[in-house]
């Protein structure tokens, strides 16, 4: 990361300007955040913050999901960079044609095809828009991922009045961002010094199934085309989840550890370390700063092994027949919504 990250990072947190949306979202007795790619990372923030200060019933659903499931009767706020991919589009047609009595668009494109849509047949639908951060031709859009974050913690914010839980202050974030670029190093050095590491398989063990810290990490490995890790919850994963992995011996592992898991990353950590490799990324931030020294971190860190692979913060080699495919068809159950 550079200095201009954190710095815009601040400047948009630091935002006043209100957000209608946050109204909207106050008077939700539940919601369903929907996102792809690297928006998923600000949805499972949304999520996180939702559950964790508000207490509200909040769940995270790809567009797939959402499109498959015509039930849902969560208030649906979908996030997305500009709203143009066609999953996000037909994301906002689903809503609209559900009739629901709201919804909200988290975006960086007010005139995106979702927002359009939304805004001509959707029945109370709120934009959240922030403006676009200059073009990132990084390994991915990293600034966008913190701008589409930081909207995601205004709206949020907002919504619930503005509790001390989401004040964060940027000489924290600042810290948080200095240990992020040394944990990164020695996570970094960690992988390089295993036999063969591209061809190991990652585990990413954390504080459950969808943890926003896990999936953070999958979203940026993956699209920077480092490699393709597994996220599980790190308990479960002691039930019986890690026959497979034992058995074959082709597993490293990346336990992300916080003041509420320790103890359990701890006694995980001390025992496979004497069969396996295992990297531990021991969070220090407060709760409210966690989620952003997992981001910082597991962006650095990334950046360092696309150097190892030889293409130093540059998006990867795309395949050629691979990246022409196009068109993978809908998200939506046959004839339920037809053009």
């Amino acid at each position: 990361m550079e200095d201009s990250d954190i710095e815009m990072l601040i400047q948009r947190i630091a935002d006043p300007a209100v957000l209608p949306a946050a109204l909207v979202l106050k008077d939700a007795p539940s919601t369903v955040w929907i996102a792809a790619g690297l928006a998923k990372i600000s949805a499972l923030y949304g999520v996180s913050m939702m559950q964790r200060i508000a207490g509200t019933p909040s769940r995270f659903v790809t567009a797939l999901e959402y499109g498959q499931n015509t039930r849902i009767k969560c208030l649906p706020v979908l996030t997305s960079l500009r709203g143009n991919h066609p999953d996000a589009v037909e994301v906002a047609e689903a809503i609209a044609a559900r009739g629901g009595e709201g919804s909200i668009l988290l975006s960086g494109d007010p005139d995106g095809g979702a927002a359009r849509h939304l805004q001509e047949q959707g029945k109370g639908s709120v934009l959240a828009i922030d403006a676009l951060p200059d073009r990132d031709r990084r390994f991915v859009n990293l600034k966008s991922i913190l701008m589409l974050s930081a909207l995601t913690h205004r709206m949020v914010e907002q919504a619930l009045g503005y509790p001390t839980e989401c004040e964060l202050k940027p000489i924290k974030l600042c810290d948080a961002w200095s240990r992020s670029q040394h944990a990164a190093i020695n996570i970094a050095n960690q992988i390089n010094a295993v036999d063969d590491w591209q061809s190991k398989q990652l585990f990413i063990l954390a504080d459950g199934m969808t943890s926003e810290l896990a999936l953070t990490w999958q979203s940026i490995l993956s699209e920077a085309g480092v490699i393709s890790p597994v996220c599980l919850d790190i308990k479960d994963f002691t039930h019986g989840d890690h026959l497979a992995a034992t058995r074959t011996g082709n597993g490293m592992y990346l336990v992300i550890s916080h003041e509420g898991t320790r103890e359990v990353a701890n006694t995980f950590s001390d025992r496979f370390a004497t069969l396996f490799p295992v990297m531990m990324l021991d969070l220090q931030a407060s709760i409210s700063y966690r989620f952003w020294e997992n981001l910082f971190t597991a962006s650095n860190t990334t950046s360092l092994l696309t150097g190892l692979l030889g293409y130093p913060n540059q998006r990867p080699p795309k395949h050629p027949v691979v990246w022409s495919w196009r068109g993978w068809g809908s998200i939506h159950p046959p004839r339920q919504y037809p053009l």
